[in-house]
């Protein structure tokens, strides 16, 4: 299951006792990780994929499923670059709110580590990623 970065934990929490008006980011970045992710990370300090043509991918609104019983999940296929160079293991991904550094929003461990070699094109099918609030 998803995890809440404390960035957003403290952003949602401020918004819903009226502290701070959370604003939604216009897109959602998907990353690709080599390392674990923690909740006090933040989109400059994850261990982000380094294969050759590798960039986080954007999502809008309407590449999400609307959340019911507190899950989110993609409604699109999440396509990154094909790997151009490089050998690498992906096991984590996470959602930042930029397209370089930003604030991690959510992050979750691969249920299947993600080999990446040149020739490489890592996707995920739609479904495949979820985003819970409990």
């Amino acid at each position: 299951m998803s995890q809440a970065s404390d960035f957003l934990e403290n952003a949602l929490a401020d918004h819903v006792t009226s502290k701070t008006a959370y604003t939604k980011p216009t897109n959602v970045f998907i990353a690709l990780c080599t390392a674990a992710v923690a909740d006090n990370d933040t989109g400059t300090t994850i261990t982000e994929a380094a294969y050759g043509g590798y960039a986080r991918q954007s999502t809008a609104g309407a590449d999400w499923n609307a959340a019911a019983a507190g899950l989110a999940n993609n409604a699109n296929v999440i396509t990154f670059p094909e790997a151009t160079s490089g050998s690498e293991t992906e096991t984590d991904v996470a959602a930042c709110d930029a397209s370089s550094a930003g604030n991690l929003l959510w992050f979750d461990v691969l249920t299947t580590a993600l080999p990446v070699v040149t020739g490489t094109q890592p996707k995920f099918n739609a479904t495949d990623l979820s985003v819970a609030v409990a």
